[in-house]
């Protein structure tokens, strides 16, 4: 379960509808998506992250898997 604010949970279920996944957010309530495959599953991780964690954080992973990236595949002269 993922704790975000009331006025980022609809920033979260517009994203999500706009990915064509499937979910709900009524007024009071928590925000609920249905998940069929795996794709979705990082979708919906993906969402909530960008809009619950601070951008200096979101900068940090991301700096981070493109420092991976390049260790994993060298470039070659």
């Amino acid at each position: 379960m993922i704790e975000i604010t009331c006025e980022d949970r609809w920033q979260a279920y517009h994203r999500l509808i706009e990915l064509e996944i499937e979910c709900t957010c009524h007024s009071y309530c928590p925000l609920k998506a249905r998940v069929d495959s795996p794709n979705q599953a990082i979708q919906v991780w993906s969402t909530t992250q960008c809009i619950s964690q601070e951008r200096q954080q979101l900068s940090q992973r991301l700096e981070q898997s493109w420092k991976l990236k390049v260790a994993q595949h060298p470039v070659r002269a």
